[in-house]
């Protein structure tokens, strides 16, 4: 893909652009997506996440996020954005094929998601932003 195929390239305001040479910026859903016509799938999924009513502008994503993600729904969530490098962890604790953000609850992750939160207060208090 090169700039001349994207009319909007010179005034975007996306952090996340698909023609950008050097990716590794991170998106918040309250954020400029792409205006592409026809984008890779995580614009796509971009979009839709930014559409989400009750997902939380202060998690952010990544386009390795991103791409992960199977199908968006309710329930997703981005990185933490006070911890550094979540989105590794992130990654990490998805396998692969599993469906992110589904429509019912699944009470079976709860402990997962304990150990979770859990992690993200000690890399707080490690970064001493939390006591």
């Amino acid at each position: 893909m090169h700039p001349s195929e994207c009319p909007s390239y010179d005034q975007c305001k996306s952090p996340l652009c698909p023609l950008d040479p050097n990716p590794g910026h991170i998106w918040y859903p309250d954020e400029e997506v792409c205006h592409m016509r026809n984008p890779p799938g995580w614009v796509r999924k971009q979009r839709k996440i930014a559409r989400l009513p009750q997902i939380d502008p202060d998690r952010y994503f990544t386009i390795p996020m991103l791409q992960a993600i199977r199908r968006v729904g309710r329930g997703l969530r981005g990185a933490n954005a006070e911890v550094l490098s979540t989105d590794k962890g992130w990654l990490a604790r998805r396998q692969p094929g599993q469906v992110y953000g589904t429509s019912t609850p699944d009470i079976s992750r709860l402990p997962e998601k304990l150990t979770e939160i859990q992690e993200d207060l000690r890399q707080l208090e490690q970064m001493s932003l939390f006591r």
